[in-house]
C-alpha cells in the first residue's frame, strides 16, 4: 500500500530535475487539465465539488471525457487519488472512533453517497491537492500568495459536522539544519502539528486552522526542488448526506444532464414531501388510463431497463459492464388481485454487454420489419366496413417508384 502511494506521489511531483528545470512547477500542474480553484493560485480540487449556486454536485470540469479516451493527468490523478484514499481508509477505520465509522457507513448506503477512490471510502466526498513552494521562517505572507484563502486562517464551513478531515503529507522537503517540514495550526485550541513526510492527520474543518509550506531559515538558499503537497480530503456536507443534485449522465437532445435528486436519495427527511409532478403528461402518472397494470409497470421496469443501458453505456468501455435483463424484471413486481405478479420477461430484451446492447438478433427483427414495410408498402390506405348496405370498390395500383409495392384504396361506392 505504502509502495502504491510513494509511486503514484512521484509521478505526480515529477523529478526534482524537472521541477527545478520548471522553477517549481509541478508534473501534474503542467497538464492543461490542471486548473486551480479560484482566486486560489495552487490548489487543486481533484475530484466531486458542489456548485452552491447551483446546488450541483459533480467532478470538476477539468476531467471531462470525451470519445472514451483518457490521459496522462487523468489516468494518473485516478491512480494517485486510488493509492492515497487506499491508505487514508485503512488508517482512519484503524484508528477512527467505532461509532461514528458505523455511523458513516450505514448513512452512505442510505442515500448512496459515491465513494471516491475506495470502495469502503463513505468518509471523504471531495479532495484536494495543496501546492507551495518552500517559504522563509519569517515571510509569513508567502503561502497566501501563493495559496489564497487556504493559505491563510480559514474554516471549512462546508464540511460534515460529524465527519473529519483528513490531510496526507507528501510534500518534498529539504532535511538540511534549521529546515522544517509543513506545519499544520490549529489556532481555535491553540495548538500546531508538525506533519512529516506521509504522515496523517485527522480533524475537523471546521475549527478555525492554518497551514505552512516547508520552511527554509533566512539567507539560506534554496535549490528549486522543494514543495509542498498535501492532499487533503473533506467530508463535504451535501455529498455526504444526498443534499446536493447529482450530474448523473448525459442525455440525448439536451445539454443539461439528468440529475439524482435529494427527494430520489431520501435526504434530507424534510424534502421528501416536495411534490413529484410535473405540467406534461408521463407514462408513469398518466399512462394508467388506457394501460393494464401489469402492461404498465412491465413498460416502466422494460423502460427503467432501456435507461439503464444507456447510462452505463457511458462509463469506460474497459470495465466490460453486463446487465442480466432476466433478473433485473423479475425485481418488479405488483398486486393482482391479492398475488404478487412480477413484470413478464423480455425475450428481445437489450444484450447483457452494455458496451454492445443490440446484437445480430435484434438487427434481423429490425430487418425483417423493414422488408415487409417496403414489400407491402404498409398498404398506403386500406378502408374496411361492415356496414351490409355498402358496397365496396377496390382497385390496386402499382406505385411507380417500387415497382413490387402496391397501394390499396378503397372507395365507398354506397
Amino acid at each position: 500500500m505504502l509502495d502504491d502511494v510513494e509511486q503514484a506521489k512521484d509521478i505526480m511531483l515529477g523529478s526534482r530535475n524537472r521541477r527545478v528545470k520548471m522553477k517549481g512547477v509541478l508534473a501534474f500542474e503542467s497538464s492543461r487539465r490542471a486548473k486551480p480553484m479560484k482566486n486560489v493560485p495552487r490548489c487543486y480540487g481533484l475530484n466531486n465539488m458542489v456548485q452552491k449556486p447551483r446546488n450541483l454536485e459533480s467532478p470538476p470540469a477539468l476531467l471531462k471525457t470525451r470519445d472514451d479516451e483518457h490521459d496522462w493527468y487523468q489516468l494518473n490523478v485516478n491512480r494517485y487519488l486510488a493509492a492515497t484514499t487506499a491508505l487514508n481508509v485503512a488508517a482512519w477505520e484503524l484508528q477512527g472512533p467505532s461509532d461514528l465509522l458505523h455511523a458513516c457507513r450505514e448513512y452512505g448506503e442510505q442515500v448512496n453517497s459515491p465513494r471516491l477512490g475506495h470502495r469502503n471510502n463513505y468518509y471523504w466526498a471531495s479532495q484536494q491537492n495543496n501546492c507551495a513552494r518552500p517559504q522563509y521562517i519569517k515571510k509569513k505572507k508567502q503561502l497566501v500568495e501563493q495559496m489564497g484563502h487556504f493559505g491563510g486562517p480559514h474554516e471549512d464551513e462546508n464540511d460534515f459536522t460529524a465527519g473529519l478531515s483528513c490531510g496526507l503529507c507528501l510534500s518534498d522537503f529539504s532535511d538540511k539544519p534549521g529546515c522544517e517540514p509543513v506545519h499544520l495550526h490549529f489556532l481555535g485550541v491553540g495548538c500546531w502539528v508538525r506533519l512529516q513526510y506521509m504522515a496523517q492527520i485527522f480533524f475537523s474543518g471546521l475549527l478555525r486552522d492554518r497551514g505552512t509550506s516547508p520552511l527554509v531559515p533566512d539567507k539560506q538558499p534554496m535549490e528549486g526542488w522543494e514543495t509542498r503537497m498535501l492532499l487533503i480530503s473533506y467530508p463535504a456536507t451535501k455529498i455526504l448526506t444526498g443534499e446536493a443534485r447529482r450530474s448523473f449522465l448525459s442525455m440525448p437532445y439536451q445539454s443539461a444532464p439528468l440529475y439524482i435528486t435529494p427527494e430520489m436519495t431520501g435526504a434530507p427527511a424534510s424534502q421528501q414531501a416536495k411534490a413529484m409532478w410535473t405540467t406534461h403528461t408521463t407514462y408513469a402518472q398518466d399512462a394508467w388510463v388506457g394501460m393494464e397494470p401489469l402492461s404498465l409497470v412491465t413498460f416502466m421496469a422494460r423502460s427503467a431497463l432501456q435507461h439503464l443501458h444507456f447510462a452505463f453505456r457511458q462509463l469506460p468501455s474497459s470495465y466490460g459492464v453486463q446487465i442480466d435483463a432476466g433478473q433485473f424484471l423479475k425485481a418488479f413486481s405488483l398486486d393482482v388481485d391479492g398475488h404478487r405478479v412480477n413484470a413478464e420477461p423480455w425475450e428481445l430484451a437489450p444484450n447483457s454487454n452494455v458496451g454492445q446492447p443490440f446484437g445480430e438478433h435484434h438487427k434481423q427483427v429490425q430487418d425483417e420489419l423493414l422488408q415487409n414495410q417496403f414489400n407491402h408498402y404498409l398498404a398506403g390506405i386500406l378502408l374496411v366496413s361492415h356496414n351490409k348496405y355498402h358496397a365496396w370498390d377496390i382497385t390496386a395500383i402499382n406505385h411507380g417508384a417500387r415497382p413490387k409495392c402496391t397501394v390499396i384504396i378503397a372507395y365507398c361506392c354506397g
